[in-house]
């Protein structure tokens, strides 16, 4: 009998799997060092401040919890802050060992999709290079650095979408009792949407992928819309318990009642960003992506139309699918604030993929359709082509950001090297800042790709002031208002303000940012 070693086990692992892996490390690699977002300079100091403060700890880490993490449905994230926090070791939460622990659960997210896509289809080996391509432009998307940007996050959100595609993969099993799998989905889910909601757009991307999974001949109408409704409970389950920490339990104000008009507009002005997609990669080569998601549209609706029997029932059906992800992506916003960033919009990355699941499903209902080969081979093209073009988004987002701390620390450097020569020649030591922006203030530096907050100047965000010079000069200052009077003199002085100004008087400074 042939020893059976581990090196074999290797060997029959899919390869699928280790290309996922190697693109995803490829892609988030670059954020492994340590890094600062717009927000992450202010959340350092304030951590280092709750681990040295000696009275009134509990207090000032439950205010914080209870402000950033339970009043907006994060208590998952919430809890964990807050044993870091006991403990007195909440900066190991912005240490790079989480970004580590991060591109692990993105290549675990990667994996357990496309473990699910490939065994759905009750037939295999049609298409899959199309779905394979998909899946990875799922999890390999520019919009996902917004996530690995901000450091202090960076270990919350790739586990809450690990375990919403865990949780949609247990709610559609068969193999145990539904009140089994109906608990243990839910726990998971509220679990995944207390460390971040934007991971339900995941949730339900599988469950639509799953409904698909029996064959044919095993499906009716009655089955199809109570595992609907069984997933649609779990996800309601999710749902409730966010509303009821962020309403009656702290009386958050995050929920907004919009007029019909204002929610319309708003969700225009956000489709023509994402379907144009240059807003938010800086990549010209990303604006294939409306076009991959045409063509696969266009295969589906021939796909339809070429076969004999229920088109109609057969078209509804795949455009209900098609609506059911799309409102998934943007209902969360409906209710709290009209405002897209491309850290939400995530799940928008995988409509290919369900467009290329649809696209096959449907030509496999009917074997003697014949496949266009030259449409299948078009279709690989523009998915490697943007797939590549996501790769290199990411890593440029990546680099960029690098630069934007080295120019943040280098503006901090020069006023606290102007504060040091201040006190060498007045003998007075300043204890007090005053800053003020001008009036177009600086929000990004000039060669360096930015979208929404990604890579944006830190010293634009008032929040932030003390903490830099505090980071890098290693000293704790006060900060004061900046007196309108003096600043007209200033500005009177000084048509414009092409540089940072800083004067003194006694034991304060009096900062002008750019």
């Amino acid at each position: 009998m042939k020893r059976i070693t581990s090196l074999d086990n290797i060997k029959k692992l899919d390869y699928h799997y280790w290309i996922i892996i190697a693109i995803v490390i490829i892609s988030y690699c670059v954020y492994l060092p340590k890094h600062f977002s717009i927000d992450s300079w202010n959340v350092q100091n304030m951590y280092m401040h709750f681990d040295q403060l000696q009275d009134g700890h509990f207090q000032a880490i439950w205010e914080e919890a209870k402000t950033t993490c339970f009043s907006s449905g994060r208590f998952t994230r919430g809890l964990i802050f807050l044993i870091f926090a006991i403990t007195r070791h909440t900066c190991l939460l912005m240490q790079p060992g989480v970004n580590v622990i991060a591109i692990l659960f993105m290549c675990l997210a990667g994996c357990r999709l496309w473990k699910i896509v490939n065994e759905s289809l009750y037939a295999k080996g049609v298409d899959s290079e199309i779905l394979f391509l998909c899946c990875l432009l799922s999890i390999c998307n520019p919009f996902f650095t917004d996530w690995m940007q901000y450091i202090e996050c960076q270990i919350y959100y790739p586990l809450a979408l690990f375990l919403a595609i865990v949780a949609a993969e247990i709610c559609m099993q068969s193999s145990s009792t539904k009140m089994v799998r109906w608990l243990c989905a839910s726990a998971l889910l509220v679990v995944s949407a207390g460390l971040y909601q934007i991971v339900l757009q995941f949730y339900v991307l599988v469950v639509i992928l799953l409904l698909c999974r029996t064959k044919p001949a095993e499906k009716n109408i009655t089955s199809v819309i109570s595992r609907m409704i069984f997933a649609i409970s779990i996800y309601a389950v999710s749902a409730i318990v966010q509303v009821l920490f962020t309403n009656i339990i702290f009386h958050s104000n995050r929920v907004h009642i919009y007029s019909v008009q204002d929610i319309i507009q708003a969700l225009l002005r956000a489709q023509a960003s994402l379907w144009a997609m240059v807003p938010y990669t800086k990549n010209s080569i990303s604006v294939l992506f409306p076009l991959l998601s045409i063509v696969l549209a266009w295969r589906c609706a021939i796909h339809i139309f070429q076969q004999k029997k229920s088109r109609i029932t057969k078209l509804v059906l795949s455009v209900i699918r098609i609506l059911g992800l799309y409102f998934a992506i943007f209902i969360p916003f409906l209710i709290s604030e009209l405002w897209f960033p491309q850290r939400s919009m995530v799940g928008f990355w995988s409509i290919p993929l369900l467009l290329a699941y649809l696209d096959i499903e449907l030509c496999m209902l009917q074997p003697t359709i014949k496949n266009n080969t030259c449409g299948k081979n078009l279709v690989i093209v523009l998915a490697t082509v943007v797939l590549f073009s996501n790769v290199y988004s990411c890593i440029r987002f990546g680099t960029d950001l690098y630069k934007v701390n080295a120019m943040d620390t280098a503006r901090a450097q020069w006023l606290l090297n102007q504060i040091s020569d201040y006190e060498k020649t007045s003998g007075c030591d300043i204890t007090q800042i005053a800053f003020r922006q001008a009036e177009e203030p600086l929000y990004t530096y000039p060669g360096i790709v930015n979208s929404y907050e990604n890579n944006q100047v830190a010293w634009s965000a008032e929040w932030n002031y003390t903490s830099i010079l505090e980071l890098v000069g290693k000293r704790s200052f006060a900060q004061c208002d900046y007196p309108e009077d003096r600043y007209q003199i200033v500005r009177k002085e000084y048509n414009n303000f092409i540089e940072d100004r800083i004067s003194f008087e006694d034991d304060t400074a009096y900062v002008i940012l750019r």
